[in-house]
This record gives C-alpha cells, structure tokens and sequence, in this order.
C-alpha cells in the first residue's frame, strides 16, 4: 500500500524503520490482550510522526518535544486492570489481564469534547483540562467479571 501511495506522489510515514532502529518488536506496542496500542506506543509513535511533519511541512507543524517527554505526564498504571478482546476470547486466566497506564499531562491543557453514546446520539461537550474532558472515570471504575469492560473508550 505504501509504495502504491508513493508512486502516486503522496507523502507517506512508515514507523517500521523507527521500530527496527529503537529496537521494537510490533508486539511490543500492542496490549498482549487486546489488538489496540498502548499508551505508551501512542507516545512514541505521535513523536515521531509530529518529528517528520514538521521536517516536511514545518509551514503547517512545529515539533515540541516536551509534549512526548514522559516526565511531563502524571502516569497511574492500573495493575492487571485491563482485559481486551483477544483476552475475552481466551479467558483472563489463560491470557492473563494488561496493565493500562493514564497518562496526565503535568502542563495546562484546554479540551472541548463533542461525546458520543454508543447509538450514535451525542451527550453533549464537555470542556476543561484534560482529565476533565477527555478521561471517562466511570470507565475505568466500570468492572465486569474481574475487568474493565470499556477501558479505552
């Protein structure tokens, strides 16, 4: 797919040389339960594309760093907490349950979040900081059978 997008001159990022050169492996981003990214895969990869938009496109990005450095983030790991789809399909005794870490970020933030329900509805915008718009307490409190039932919702 990528070559097909290339020969057609649109601009592509491919992040497995960056895994090869940090030396991951593609399970390494993935919940071992589930087959979403982790939350620290998130960090590393919106590093590295914001690095490469703003090398091709720096009228329309700038890169700062410290929105990746971890030290900037409040980080709760929620031991053994998360239980994903794959790991539904096996039992959490066979896969065993994730880890989900919450990343807070240390620095002022300002969200507005248009939510959605689950029919298609709209609930309404919440606005605030970033824990206040953005993280849903009431899914990670939601525990069903021993897991959470909507961790990354």
């Amino acid at each position: 797919m990528l070559s097909e997008l290339q020969e057609r001159g649109i601009d592509t990022i491919d992040l497995r040389e960056n895994m090869l050169e940090d030396g991951l492996k593609s399970e390494d981003l993935f919940f071992r339960t589930d087959h979403h990214w982790t939350a620290n895969a998130g960090i590393w990869s919106a590093d590295i594309i914001m690095q490469k938009l703003a090398t091709m496109y720096p009228e329309h990005f700038k890169y700062d760093a410290s929105l990746f450095d971890k030290d900037n983030y409040n980080i709760e790991v929620l031991e053994n907490f998360f239980l994903g789809r794959q790991g539904e399909r096996v039992g959490q005794y066979f896969g065993g349950r994730d880890d989900y870490p919450i990343y807070s970020p240390k620095f002022d933030t300002n969200f507005s979040v248009l939510r959605y329900n689950r029919d298609g509805t709209t609930e309404g915008v919440k606005t605030g900081t970033f824990d206040e718009a953005v993280v849903c307490p009431e899914y990670l409190t939601n525990i069903t059978n021993g897991h959470s039932t909507d961790a990354y919702s």
